[in-house]
């Protein structure tokens, strides 16, 4: 689900609103992702299993 928040909605920040990871999602809305850096880097991130949500724990499926 992260990942798909990601590619379709990442410039909204909406993976890390999923995440719990509020003040940085805020932070990517306001700058529509992070000024499209975040928009590529995050789905990477995401992808390879280095995403961890607002706990510091390693999202379901990539153990």
């Amino acid at each position: 689900m992260t990942l798909l928040l990601a590619c379709f909605l990442g410039l909204f920040g909406a993976d890390r609103f999923y995440l719990g990871k509020t003040r940085s999602a805020r932070l990517k809305l306001f700058t529509l992702g992070g000024f499209g850096y975040w928009v590529i880097i995050d789905p990477l991130i995401t992808l390879f299993g280095a995403q961890r949500d607002v706990r510091g724990l390693r999202l379901a499926g990539y153990d």
